[in-house]
C-alpha cells in the first residue's frame, strides 16, 4: 500500500533533447506516490503516449519535488511551467499549463456567456443521442434533491413553443413505428406502475393526507390554474379537446355538475360529477 505523496517530475529524451515536467496528484483511483513513477504512472498526457510510441522510453526519470497536498504540487507545476515557458518552448511536450488554474473546488463561477454558449450546445438533436445512449442505464437517485429558485426558472424557460413543437412531433413520430405488441406491453407496464403507486400512497402513506388547505391556498391555485390556461401560448400545442376545457363555457358547464354531489359505493369518497369518469366508481378508489 502506498502513502499518498504528491510529487512533480521530469521526464526527457536527451538525445532527441524532448522534455516534459508534469504532477501527480490523485487520490482515489490511484494513489499518487513517487515509487510509482514509470511503473505503474506514465503521465496522463496523450502527447508524451505519442511520442513513446515513435522514440521509445525516456532515458532521463527524475522527482523534482515532493508535497503534503495536492494544492502545492499544482500551484508549484503550474509556476515552474510558467517560469521556463513550456509551452512556448520547442523542447518541451507540454501543451498547456492547466495545473493551478483549473483545479476547481467548487467556487468557480461561469460568466454569463459561458452560461448562454453552455444553454446553446444543448440542441434537441443532441437531447436526443444523449437520451438514447443512457437508455438502460442505472442514474443516480434525485429524490429529496431541492432546486433552487432559479433553477426552476431556468427549466421553465428551456421549454419555449419551438421545443413543445418538437417534443411533440417527435412523439408522435415515434408513436407511428411502434408495434402493437409493444403497445400492448408498454400499456400494461403502466397500469401496472400505476396500480402499484395508488397501493404505496394510501391513505396515511399519501403526502398529502392529513393536509387541510385553507380558503386562501385554494383561491390561489385556482387563480393560478386560471391564468396558465388562459395563457394563449399554452395553449397553442394543446389538442382541440384540451383547448375545450379552456374554454369559459366549458367551465361553467362543469361547476354547474360539480354543485351535485356523489358518493362511491366503495370507498365512499364524496365528489363532483366530473369527477365520476376519472374515479370510475369503486375500479379507481385511492
Amino acid at each position: 500500500m502506498y502513502i499518498y505523496t504528491p510529487y512533480t517530475y521530469l521526464i526527457g529524451w536527451s538525445k532527441l533533447n524532448k522534455w516534459y515536467y508534469g504532477c501527480s496528484y490523485k487520490s482515489k483511483t490511484k494513489i499518487a506516490n513517487p515509487e510509482q513513477l514509470w511503473k505503474s504512472y506514465f503521465t496522463s498526457s496523450k502527447k508524451v503516449k505519442q511520442f513513446r510510441k515513435l522514440h521509445g522510453e525516456p532515458d532521463i526519470i527524475q522527482i523534482r519535488k515532493t508535497f503534503n497536498t495536492a494544492e502545492d504540487a499544482l500551484k508549484w507545476e503550474s509556476k515552474v511551467i510558467l517560469r521556463m515557458k513550456m509551452v512556448e518552448s520547442d523542447i518541451f511536450l507540454n501543451q498547456r499549463n492547466m495545473s493551478g488554474q483549473f483545479k476547481n473546488k467548487g467556487g468557480y463561477k461561469h460568466s454569463e456567456k459561458s452560461k448562454e454558449n453552455y444553454r446553446k450546445s444543448f440542441t434537441d438533436e443532441r437531447r436526443i443521442t444523449i437520451s438514447k445512449r443512457l437508455k438502460g442505464v442505472k442514474r443516480k437517485s434525485t429524490k429529496g434533491y431541492k432546486r433552487s429558485e432559479e433553477s426552476k426558472e431556468n427549466y421553465r424557460k428551456s421549454f419555449t413553443d419551438e421545443r413543445r413543437r418538437f417534443l411533440s412531433e417527435l412523439s408522435v413520430e415515434t408513436n407511428k413505428n411502434r408495434t402493437k405488441e409493444s403497445r400492448q406491453a408498454a400499456g400494461k407496464s403502466n397500469s401496472k406502475t400505476r396500480k402499484e403507486n395508488r397501493e404505496k400512497y394510501i391513505g396515511e402513506n399519501s403526502p398529502l393526507f392529513g393536509i387541510n388547505r385553507t380558503e386562501e391556498d385554494k383561491t390561489s391555485i385556482a387563480i393560478g390554474t386560471k391564468e396558465a390556461m388562459d395563457d394563449p401560448a399554452l395553449r397553442e400545442h394543446l389538442s382541440e379537446k384540451a383547448k375545450l376545457r379552456c374554454t369559459p363555457e366549458w367551465r361553467a358547464k362543469k361547476a354547474e355538475e360539480n354543485k351535485y354531489r356523489i358518493c362511491c359505493i366503495k370507498c365512499h369518497r364524496e365528489m363532483g360529477r366530473s369527477s365520476l369518469g376519472k374515479h370510475r366508481m369503486g375500479r379507481k378508489c385511492i
